[in-house]
């Protein structure tokens, strides 16, 4: 595994274990936010005059400003655990166990469901590609439990799994409605580079209180849609391309010699489903962004070392072939 991946699982591995015993040792107070807590005090007071209830179920936050942080926490250490467990020793297969069973532990507390999807989604296709008809019928199986299990609980189940309107991701596509009808107003060059949000002080936009009164600051739930709209979708594509060139490179490689394959399906496929729901890659910031611009930069070292090699193996071929051959080959 390279180092840097490395690297930024043992500083997620140490904040998790303070996530851990703040769980267990901090005042229930400070470490859980009820449902009014995730409201500006402005907002639910506007709420409350309307006559509207807020209804929900305390999350857990840590040491975090909200529970949604403890679910990114739980992105950037599982991904790169799993990626390490490929070489590490049975006593720090031990030692990833513990940290990946901490990890969902936290993140299953605070209610965070979008980053357990997208490593759900990362950790489906590694079982396909590297065990394929055995990776198969193992998350056959898995389904099949999950399903058995939830049939089991019965309405506890599905009353979590429909917490917050799970049909329209909790508001989330309603909005996504009136930021595609923006994006195709402008869709070549955008309204401005960090704009994000600040549409959505338009007129037209339907909710005039609430998440989206925060001006640019406003987030917009997709960092793809958040791409588009500051700077157009061409330059939005752009982006895109560049950053998935590498690994296309490195699927299309036959060898894998530093376990890319693995973090492409691991770490960087789960960090590109979470993106749709959150705005969580952008400039590379943030520990979403920063893990995910170090593996682009890892794979686009590989990348560019692949590509002097074979450079160097078709310049000595054509030196070793007759020079009329060479000049027409070359």
């Amino acid at each position: 595994m390279p180092c840097g991946c490395s690297r930024v699982l043992m500083a997620a591995s140490m904040v998790t274990a303070v996530v851990v015993l703040a769980a267990l040792l901090a005042p229930h107070a400070v470490t859980w936010q009820s449902p009014q807590e995730s409201i500006e005090p402005a907002v639910l007071q506007q709420m409350r005059a309307l006559g509207i209830s807020v209804d929900g179920i305390e999350r857990f936050r840590g040491i975090f400003g909200g529970p949604n942080d403890v679910g990114l926490l739980t992105l950037v250490t599982v991904g790169p655990a799993l990626v390490y467990w490929q070489v590490a020793s049975r006593r720090i297969k031990w030692a990833l166990a513990a940290v990946v069973t901490c990890a969902f532990s936290t993140c299953l507390l605070a209610d965070s469901r979008s980053p357990m999807a997208a490593l759900t989604v990362g950790i489906v296709l590694y079982c396909i590609w590297r065990y394929r008809i055995k990776g198969i019928l193992a998350i056959a199986a898995a389904a099949v439990a999950g399903l058995v299990i939830a049939g089991l609980l019965g309405h506890d189940v599905s009353a979590y799994l429909n917490r917050g309107d799970v049909t329209t991701l909790t508001g989330r596509t309603d909005m996504w409605q009136f930021v595609i009808a923006d994006i195709l107003r402008r869709p070549l060059f955008g309204y401005g580079y960090a704009v994000s949000g600040a549409i959505f002080e338009s007129r037209y936009f339907p909710l005039w209180w609430g998440p989206w009164d925060q001006g640019p600051h406003s987030s917009i739930h997709n960092g793809y849609l958040e791409h588009a709209v500051g700077v157009g979708i061409p330059a939005t594509m752009f982006w895109l391309a560049i950053m998935l060139y590498p690994w296309i490179t490195v699927f299309r490689s036959q060898g894998d010699p530093w376990h890319l394959k693995s973090i492409a399906l691991l770490i960087v496929i789960p960090l590109l489903v979470y993106n749709l729901t959150e705005a969580a890659l952008g400039d590379c910031i943030q520990a979403s962004g920063l893990l995910f611009g170090l593996a682009w930069a890892i794979g686009e070292r590989y990348r560019m070392l692949l590509a002097r090699e074979r450079e160097q193996v078709r310049r000595e071929a054509l030196a070793q072939m007759p020079h009329g051959v060479a000049a027409l080959v070359g």
